[in-house]
């Protein structure tokens, strides 16, 4: 303030000291912020991950198929099918010639498991919808009691209810077990793997039979299931059950427990002289927010090429 207007009595108005009161308020106002934001607002921020890869003795036929990647739709409650129905929309816009879903289709209980196949029956794709089983649709949500939940005789029931609703509106589901796309007498190979908690993921089941020079996109549900394929071709794996960790706090930490998010958080990663791409997801798990780690629809065009020379893109 000049000299001048010190002598015209001019005021400064000064902010008063933060009280304690006035702390705690502020606080408060941001946490109820961040929550809102949290449970309402992110959850519906769906984006689109845009990725190109090369894959290694893909026939020339199948250069740009267009994969559209979805996972983790944890059907619970309207909330969640309002989410899940956007998703359906944008992936068929992106007019996809394969739509792969891998797994947790409903968060606990049968209620929502006709809506999961009435909600697959509108994605459109040209060799349809191939999907597997998470470890929600097995009704296992616990890692420690993942052996007592699977051999559980309703657990079996669930997951057989739902693969009947799944496959009774056209969608593909795949239990250790592959099937061969077909174009202009060339095949690629996508091969679908159950759960590693499920403790019924078979990798030799599923591949029997299968010439190592085809080939081949694999399903997952768990990331981690690449160290099972260590000893096998594997081009391209898609996983997600991580939901990216979900809630990021202060300092970039990650609310979230386990190898898989430890190791494969989401995103693209090398592997296998492959590669694995983990998907942060449609919908919530237990905790019904996220905070810095918005929802997610990957759609992936493959090329032929080397992994180890060639470049691959990814725009979001």
């Amino acid at each position: 303030m000049s000299e001048r207007r010190r002598r015209c009595g001019a005021q400064v108005l000064r902010e008063p000291p933060l009280t304690v009161r006035r702390r705690v308020a502020r606080a408060a106002g941001r946490t109820w912020a961040r929550l809102h934001y949290a449970q309402h607002v992110e959850p519906h921020l769906l984006s689109i991950s845009r990725l190109r890869l090369p894959i290694r003795n893909l026939p020339s036929s199948f250069d740009g198929l267009r994969i559209v990647h979805l996972s983790d739709w944890h059907l619970h409650d309207d909330e969640s099918i309002h989410r899940v129905q956007e998703s359906i929309e944008l992936a068929n816009a992106l007019e996809p010639d394969l739509v792969a879903i891998t797994g947790d289709f409903i968060h606990d209980g049968h209620s929502k498991i006709e809506t999961a196949g009435r909600l697959a029956a509108h994605i459109r794709a040209s060799y349809g919808v191939v999907a597997v089983f998470g470890n929600h649709d097995w009704a296992v949500r616990s890692y420690w009691l993942r052996r007592y939940h699977a051999s559980q005789p309703r657990r079996r029931r669930l997951r057989q209810s739902l693969r009947s609703a799944l496959e009774s509106y056209g969608v593909r589901v795949l239990q250790n077990e592959h099937f061969l796309l077909d174009r202009s007498r060339d095949v690629v190979a996508v091969v679908g793997l159950e759960d590693l908690w499920s403790h019924r993921c078979d990798v030799e089941a599923a591949l029997k039979n299968l010439p190592p020079e085809i080939p081949r996109i694999i399903l997952a549900h768990n990331p981690m299931t690449i160290e099972k394929l260590k000893s096998y071709r594997c081009d391209l794996l898609l996983a997600g059950h991580t939901h990216g960790g979900q809630i990021k706090l202060l300092q970039n930490r990650l609310l979230a427990f386990g190898r898989a998010v430890r190791h494969y958080r989401a995103g693209l990663y090398r592997a296998n002289e492959g590669w694995l791409y983990v998907t942060t997801g449609v919908g919530c798990g237990s905790f019904r927010m996220r905070y810095g780690v918005p929802p997610e629809i990957a759609v992936i065009t493959v090329y032929p090429g080397d992994p180890d020379r060639d470049p691959y893109v990814i725009h979001r």
